[in-house]
């Protein structure tokens, strides 16, 4: 599957407000090949802040460039609602990591032992992008 045969995205309505929204790609067959969700901070002092929660690609959709087209349009949602910077948290060590890190994302922070699931207590690493010039 190529970049350009891969879906349209398309921003939920149902998921939408001046706050956030859930951007979801779709294949010619509507099957979902990929969904996030950004949510500005409401801090008065984070408002210029978006967070990405949820960023997932399908197996079959990796390497095809989607995960920066969800990107792309994530940061052209977050910047038209006055954001500068997208952010996001996941568990160390794992490929979202690596992913994240290959899209621009920089580490701003660790925190050991963060995250507690049932295979394990893993650092719960934060990351960001600036999204402006």
């Amino acid at each position: 599957m190529s970049a350009d045969e891969v879906a349209e995205l398309l921003q939920a309505d149902w998921l939408q407000d001046e706050r956030g929204v859930l951007l979801v790609a779709l294949d010619d067959a509507d099957d979902v090949l990929g969904s996030v969700t950004v949510r500005r901070n409401d801090h008065r002092l984070r408002r210029h802040r978006a967070s990405l929660g949820g960023f997932v690609i399908t197996e079959s959709a990796r390497g095809t460039g989607l995960a920066r087209r969800i990107l792309g349009a994530s940061a052209d949602w977050a910047r038209t609602h006055g954001c500068e910077i997208l952010e996001l948290d996941c568990r160390s060590g794992t490929h979202a990591e690596d992913a994240y890190r290959g899209l621009g994302f920089m580490e701003y922070g660790r925190l050991p032992g963060g995250l507690v699931e049932p295979a394990g207590t893993f650092d719960q690493v934060e990351m960001f992008i600036r999204i402006t010039e």
